[in-house]
């Protein structure tokens, strides 16, 4: 009995049901709740169904019955890796690869965490490690491809991903992976066909669909130059974005000492473009018969809020011009910078819901600011002062949030 029900969760793993295959695994560990494989087992159901921390219960309990298995600390890596728990995860791969050095899944799950830490020429040697031992396995052969990108060999890069194709051709996580590349080398023909065969394999590969988004937005000639300019700065290591952020505030304040501002305003204008131009352009794409299809409901929520905020921007600089009356500059300005906290209030935090409550204060500042100049005639007034000042912030506090993701 116990190994029929075995043998049908076995299955239902292969066939990604992962739901079913956990009630199977749970009934048979009533009858053994020391069978440390089918722990590692249900361990796998629930890492796929992204219950990390019951995941990590569950292989914890299984390495507590067999602390000499070393594949055991590998499946434990893996959930400290979806926890953002990246030393932990390092110190399960190191013991797993002293317990047996020459698995080939070990290296590259270990490359995949350098990967991400940006240390790319760390993951090249741990993935060519992997493929020494494996030089079929998959994740190994992406580490490869991926770092050599990184470091600026496309071509070998390429290659590699051919090889990687060859070997499973039907692989998702090798069509992803080239599709960014090529995103990243502006091929973004193939990088759509690439997104797209990864959705056809896999159709809940969510970070596909939001390739195929950068690729429909990539046909306006900013969002390219802002693509590849949020390219460049996702290659540099984060400590070193900061380096570059703050160096750039400093040199900022010294041209506009020495260079005359019109040159200011228009960097100004610059720098404020690459914050609003993703929601800008998700507004655009909602035109766009596939976009339409790619937005999530969040994505079309925000957009919603977005083309009420141009309103507001339109409406009030509109009115500015033809008046000249300065008492409709908050409308106008409230309703550009608005974009940026509608842009975050989706963006999940440590604190429940931070990004709502933040640009709902916001908003509440910015609508009274529009209105106070409109009543009695004070452009100047303290609410207008606290609502920049309260953008500025949130856009700095953003900022961090985005480079520590």
């Amino acid at each position: 009995m116990i190994q029929e029900k075995t043998q049908k969760a076995d299955v239902l793993l292969s066939q990604k049901k992962y739901k079913e295959a956990s009630k199977l695994l749970k009934e048979i560990l009533l009858d053994d709740p020391n069978d440390a494989v089918i722990l590692s087992k249900l361990m796998e159901c629930y890492l796929q169904l992204d219950r990390y921390h019951e995941a990590l219960q569950i292989i914890n309990s299984a390495i507590a019955l067999e602390p000499e298995w070393d594949y055991l600390f590998y499946y434990r890596a893996r959930v400290y890796i979806q926890l953002d728990e990246y030393q932990k995860a390092e110190e399960d791969l190191n013991l797993a690869i002293s317990m047996d050095p020459e698995d080939a899944d070990y290296y590259a799950t270990l490359a995949a965490i350098k990967l991400d830490l940006k240390d790319y020429k760390t993951t090249l040697e741990l993935a060519n490690k992997s493929l020494s031992f494996d030089p079929t396995n998959t994740l190994g052969l992406n580490m490869r491809s991926s770092s050599l990108n990184k470091l600026k060999n496309k071509k070998e890069a390429l290659e590699s991903f051919e090889v990687a194709l060859k070997e499973n051709p039907n692989n998702c996580f090798t069509h992803h992976s080239l599709g960014w590349v090529l995103l990243e080398n502006g091929d973004y023909k193939k990088a759509l066909y690439h997104f797209k065969e990864t959705l056809r394999i896999d159709p809940t590969y969510d970070t596909a669909k939001t390739g195929m988004m950068e690729v429909l937005k990539a046909k306006y000639l900013f969002y390219r130059l802002f693509l590849k300019y949020s390219f460049w700065m996702n290659n540099i290591q984060n400590n070193k974005q900061w380096y570059f952020i703050v160096g750039f505030f400093f040199v900022f304040k010294l041209v506009s000492i020495l260079i005359a501002g019109p040159f200011i305003f228009t960097l100004g204008i610059l720098i404020f473009s690459a914050w609003i131009i993703d929601p800008i352009s998700n507004l655009l794409i909602r035109f766009n018969s596939l976009g339409k299809l790619l937005l999530s409901d969040e994505d079309i929520k925000i957009t919603n809020f977005v083309g009420a905020s141009l309103i507001l921007f339109v409406t009030g600089i509109t009115t500015y011009l033809i008046t000249f009356n300065s008492n409709f500059i908050p409308l106008f300005v409230v309703g550009i910078t608005f974009i940026l906290p509608i842009n975050a209030i989706y963006k999940k935090t440590k604190i429940p819901h931070l990004f709502k409550i933040t640009a709902l204060t916001i908003g509440i500042l910015g609508v009274i600011s529009c209105v106070i100049p409109l009543v009695n005639g004070k452009i100047n007034n303290d609410f207008f002062a606290v609502y920049i000042l309260t953008i500025i912030l949130f856009q700095w506090t953003h900022n961090y949030a985005i480079i520590e993701e």
